[in-house]
């Protein structure tokens, strides 16, 4: 028997401190597939320099491939209601982008948690931290980043509070909705764009292509932030602008389909 204060606890998205905790309901599980696979020297190398996130080639998900150290990953996440099996996706998917005679396999299943409410994260004295919280990105499915974060902003919180539970149930549920629930809210309506919408994903995919990508490279290492992508006035203003543009010319070329007509 082991007696403490204050706990912390990271045991997953299907840990058992959630089902005790009687964790939020709302909380949204994803599931993922990734296999691990051994392919020839040419295959590996076509694609050893860069990872691949397609986005598209599966309703309200994607696919990705990117290189490990001997071997290549390549798994398939979906956001919404599924009825097909993500094994049939990623064999679609291969025999697609060209991987053929794989050499080794291994398969592995995932659940992903996400979450964008702060209720019922702790109680008492238990706070939940990592996947058990569901702190994972909602366009890439990342968590290993926010769940590193939650960990410090537990531990930070136990010791500001010095190990009194009401205190650092305050603190902890402070710093939470200050450097990650706000960032989730908007990563939230985010995701509602890229997989509700697959025209609006489509129109600023190939106008800010390269910007976005770099801008999700920022969010992964931590160099940028989804808030400040929101609240700068000039995003907002640049797809208006973007988005007019694109009806001009497309009434100038019907004008001009029906002149030739």
């Amino acid at each position: 028997n082991v007696k403490s204060k204050v706990g912390i606890c990271a045991d997953g998205s299907n840990g058992i401190s959630s089902k005790i905790i009687k964790k939020n309901k709302k909380l949204k599980k994803i599931p993922a597939l990734e296999w691990e696979i051994r392919v020839s020297d040419d295959l590996y190398n076509k694609f050893s320099d860069y990872a691949r996130f397609d986005f598209g080639f599966i309703d309200e998900g994607y696919v990705w491939i990117f290189p490990k150290k001997y071997h290549l990953s390549v798994g398939v996440a979906a956001v919404g209601k599924i009825d097909f099996k993500l094994s049939a996706v990623l064999e679609k998917y291969l025999s697609e982008i060209g991987i053929t005679g794989i050499n080794h396999i291994e398969k592995h299943g995932y659940i992903i948690p996400l979450s964008s409410s702060i209720k019922k994260i702790v109680n008492n004295r238990i706070l939940l931290v990592g996947d058990a919280l569901g702190v994972a990105d909602p366009i890439v499915f990342e968590g290993i980043s926010y769940a590193i974060l939650s960990g410090k902003l537990a531990a930070d919180a136990i010791i500001t509070g010095k190990l009194e539970p009401k205190d650092v149930i305050k603190i902890y549920k402070k710093n939470l909705a200050k450097k990650i629930f706000r960032e989730l809210k908007f990563a939230e309506f985010c995701s509602i764009l890229v997989y509700r919408y697959p025209s609006i994903r489509k129109l600023l995919f190939k106008k800010y292509g390269d910007k976005l990508v770099n801008f999700m490279t920022g969010i992964i290492t931590e160099n940028a932030k989804y808030s400040s992508l929101f609240l700068n006035p000039l995003s907002y203003l640049k797809l208006i602008r973007y988005y007019f543009r694109s009806v001009q010319r497309s009434e100038e070329n019907e004008r001009e389909v029906n002149s030739d007509v």
